[in-house]
């Protein structure tokens, strides 16, 4: 792992979730998610549209596996579905230890992200850009 292990690495996942969240359970879901982060040095930014959770997460290697772990067996997510992971020069996220946006945001803002989230057969290529286009868009300050 040496080579990689002070390299940034970028995972992209999507999932379903496993109940209806209520505003509450999202507030609690981000607060406990950011504190993590935070103290596993990950930057991320999560969508939530259509019932799927989509998500771009940035850090090491060995938390990014961690974290994954985490995901794995959160009651929050089911059908979780690993969508690219990649080595990147610097993190498109920098300052946000979770950024979160919800249906309304995510049809508003980045409306092929959600149309692409509103399909029930993913195209892991489009589903992709979709996410870098809207993390890009985010990062850039345009929201």
């Amino acid at each position: 792992m040496g080579h990689y292990s002070s390299s940034i690495i970028e995972l992209c996942y999507i999932s379903k979730a496993s109940k209806n969240f209520a505003p509450q359970d999202f507030l609690r879901l981000i607060r406990e998610a950011r504190k993590w982060n935070e103290a596993h040095h990950l930057t991320s930014i999560l969508f939530f549209n259509n019932d799927s959770f989509c998500q771009m997460i940035e850090g090491s290697l060995k938390n990014l596996d961690l974290v994954c772990r985490r995901i794995r067996v959160s009651s929050s997510h089911n059908q979780v579905t690993h969508l690219e992971t990649r080595q990147v020069p610097i993190k498109s996220i920098p300052k946000h230890a979770l950024q979160f946006y919800a249906e309304d945001a995510v049809k508003r803002h980045f409306p092929g992200l959600s149309e692409e989230l509103e399909k029930s057969s993913h195209d892991r290529i489009a589903l992709i850009r979709a996410i870098r286009s809207a993390v890009l868009q985010s990062s850039s300050g345009n929201i």
